[in-house]
């Protein structure tokens, strides 16, 4: 069981047998805790070991995330959204789409955070969490900028992580003030880190 993120459980007594029913939508409303949806950079710069390493750390995360409660979704974004899988409870759809990541396009993130928002917002999870991984400077960092803004002032978390120095200034902007400065890193430590990036991580209920 991953130790990334702290829960607590508790509940009203039961007030109703037989149950009402609308015990299926109530149950799937609180199934999960939070929702997580994990953003990686597929542009032609990633081509090579670069994404087999963001492949196995994604896998990390993913697994991570799911053992810890939360739903778990994947986008593979570069010149737009390539791939863009919602979040679920066994994160198993996210792990399909990942092990058939490619690389293709230029960096453009715009895209992807706005998905990403859509997404977690049709969650309705208390904590919703966007995590973004570029290896080069965007493209359209003015845009993104602003995109991010606005994911963030609906209540989702956004944690970044930068392939190099670069690549971590540049999303310095994106992510959430209260959350760690961007992570960098580089090649040989991508799959660690990636995966690491979870333990910034704690549940939190949106008031």
């Amino acid at each position: 069981m991953s130790g990334w993120m702290k829960r607590s459980y508790d509940a009203e007594g039961v007030t109703e047998y037989p149950t009402g029913p609308l015990l299926a939508q109530v149950t799937k409303r609180f199934s999960s805790s939070g929702a997580i949806v994990l953003c990686i950079d597929v542009s032609y710069s990633m081509k090579g070991r670069d994404l087999d390493e963001a492949k196995k750390g994604g896998r990390g995360f993913l697994d991570d995330a799911v053992a810890g409660g939360y739903q778990a979704g994947l986008i593979l974004w570069s010149s737009g959204v390539d791939v863009a899988v919602s979040p679920t409870p066994d994160g198993q759809a996210a792990r399909s789409a990942l092990a058939r990541a490619s690389v293709s396009g230029t960096t453009k993130l715009a895209p992807a955070l706005k998905r990403a928002g859509e997404m977690l917002a049709a969650t309705e999870a208390d904590d919703q969490v966007c995590v973004v991984f570029t290896d080069g400077a965007l493209m359209d960092e003015d845009r993104a900028i602003r995109q991010a803004e606005q994911v963030k002032a609906a209540g989702i978390r956004i944690l970044t992580i930068g392939l190099g120095g670069i690549a971590a200034q540049g999303l310095d902007e994106i992510a959430s003030a209260q959350e760690p400065p961007t992570r960098e890193t580089t090649t040989a430590s991508l799959a660690a880190d990636m995966r690491q990036i979870a333990s910034s991580l704690s549940l939190r209920r949106k008031s």
